[in-house]
């Protein structure tokens, strides 16, 4: 095939000048393996960027592992650091406008109620009393379900259907879908 029937000619003239361009920009350098281009080596390679290297690559992924982890050590740290600063520190400031008073200025107050008699000893044990709880919580649950059931549905009484009427069945009729074929 002849040049001037060639319509890709021009356009792969280009890529080669572009790509050619792009691969050298860095130099050149020779197929032997060592750093110092001397004028009695030919370059027949075009050389690589040094951020190309193996190693740099490694070194700089290493880098970002270890100012990443010390960013978290220094993260935990000042977490620690404010924790035990906040546990030393005792009392916080919330508490400082309650007023606590001392045990002994408490007054016995079971010893007075002994003196009176006002306590009856009888025997309950800690079932009984849960079991207590939980009937009262379930009737005061039913009661307010049933409450509200009452709200949202019309309840249909006995003095309801009689004054409309619908009491009787007599004046329905059950229809037999077999016979009424026809």
């Amino acid at each position: 095939m002849s040049d001037s029937n060639d319509l890709r000619h021009n356009g792969t003239a280009a890529k080669r000048v572009y790509n050619h361009k792009s691969k050298w920009a860095y130099g050149g350098r020779a197929a032997l393996p060592h750093r110092d281009v001397s004028l009695s080596d030919p370059v027949t390679r075009p050389a690589a960027p040094q951020t190309h290297s193996l190693k740099y690559s490694r070194l700089l992924q290493l880098d970002r592992k270890a100012k990443s982890n010390q960013l978290a050590t220094t993260a935990k740290s000042t977490l620690r650091r404010d924790i035990r600063e906040a546990l030393d520190s005792g009392p916080s400031d919330s508490s400082a406008a309650e007023d606590v008073d001392e045990p002994s200025a408490a007054k016995d107050i079971l010893g007075h109620l002994q003196e009176e008699d006002l306590l009856e000893p009888y025997q309950v044990s800690g079932q009984t009393i849960l079991c207590d709880a939980i009937s009262k919580a379930v009737e005061k649950f039913e009661t307010r379900e049933t409450e509200k059931l009452v709200e949202e549905y019309e309840i249909i009484t006995r003095e309801s259907e009689i004054a409309t009427g619908y009491l009787a069945d007599d004046d329905f009729e059950l229809v037999d879908h077999d016979h009424a074929r026809l």
